[in-house]
């Protein structure tokens, strides 16, 4: 059977939390498996295991949620991260936002004057991170203070390129950020990846990656990449972080995989890896421990291309599916089509 429940405006919006649905409706409100829990102008900030950060859009505070028992912390921030100690807010005093940091119920000024938009994710419970443009830079929680910075620019591939009409492609700029305890990997928009040293900013190791529109998904300290396409041999690497050596190399074979360019983002949990086929909106549900296509499943009556960060979900024997138009697809198991 495929349940469709019709869900706008939610993008990537929807979080899956113990075989519970979290997501934003047409109307702003806050619905818990269909119905509204908080009925007003919400919109998720923040997940993090089973905390979710609600901001109030009306009165700009956060509404913490735990995601097992639905009970409701009110907080009079605005959430821009947070880590399973640590909170870094907004709070806004005679119109004048501050920066401050959370631990439990006390809190701290770290800076008023930092740019909020530059604020990347918290590395440990001491220090966050911050890219600007070709900087990679690390800064104590507890005020702001840089500890390092590191230009990226002239990392990675195609730096051959200088001087012609694709010299952009040549600078690195940082897409994406990896962190496992003290690992910190970058990936670069020139299909570069370089480890970093998160005390010292220094680069311990660079290599090439085949990305073109592809994002490598992390487990733990691993780094899991799918090659798809049409003219490349469709393969599933596995990554080291901590040296960035390449583990394991294997091919994947599936029609699909040969026949789309584009794919989501990659879902992963212990056992799969998961995808969709942006155009055809087909759903791949992957073993990464056999690289054997375990299941497969496709939209029906599919209008719209599917957002990459809509990104496939997998929990026990049901495969969930947002389309570009605001439509939950929930696939059982026991009909999905293996091929």
């Amino acid at each position: 059977m495929i349940y469709k429940a019709n869900i706008r405006k939610i993008s990537s919006q929807l979080i899956l939390i113990e075989d519970k649905i979290f997501y934003i409706d047409d109307e702003n409100n806050f619905c818990v498996d269909g119905e509204i829990f908080l009925k007003g102008n919400y919109s998720i900030s923040y997940s993090i295991k089973n905390k979710i950060a609600l901001l109030d859009e009306n009165n700009f505070k956060t509404i913490l949620i735990n995601a097992i028992n639905n009970k409701i912390e009110n907080l009079d921030y605005v959430l821009i991260l947070l880590n399973d100690t640590n909170g870094i807010f907004l709070s806004n005093e005679n119109n004048k936002w501050n920066i401050i940091r959370v631990i439990k119920k006390n809190s701290e000024i770290i800076n008023n004057k930092f740019d909020l938009n530059l604020i990347n994710n918290v590395l440990d419970n001491n220090t966050f991170l911050s890219t600007k443009e070709n900087n990679l830079s690390c800064h104590q929680l507890e005020n702001a203070e840089e500890l390092w910075k590191l230009d990226v620019s002239k990392l990675g591939e195609y730096l051959h390129l200088k001087g012609t009409e694709h010299e952009e492609l040549r600078v690195g700029i940082v897409h994406e950020l990896y962190t496992y305890n003290a690992i910190l990997v970058a990936l670069l928009r020139n299909d570069t990846i370089i480890g970093v040293d998160s005390a010292k900013g220094d680069v311990l190791w660079q290599k090439p990656l085949f990305l073109f529109i592809s994002r490598p998904v992390q487990l733990n300290d691993k780094l899991y990449h799918i090659i798809t396409g049409v003219d490349v041999k469709n393969m599933l690497q596995v990554y080291d972080l901590a040296t960035g050596k390449l583990e394991r190399e294997v091919e994947i074979t599936h029609p699909v995989l040969k026949e789309n360019t584009f794919f989501t983002k990659r879902f992963i949990n212990d056992t799969y890896i998961a995808l969709t086929a942006t155009k055809t909106g087909e759903i791949l549900v992957i073993n990464h421990k056999t690289a054997i296509v375990e299941d497969y499943a496709k939209l029906p009556n599919l209008k719209e291309k599917i957002p990459i960060d809509n990104i496939p979900q997998v929990h026990q024997n049901k495969v969930y599916q947002l389309d570009g138009e605001g439509t939950l697809y929930i696939f059982e198991k026991e009909e999905i089509i293996s091929q």
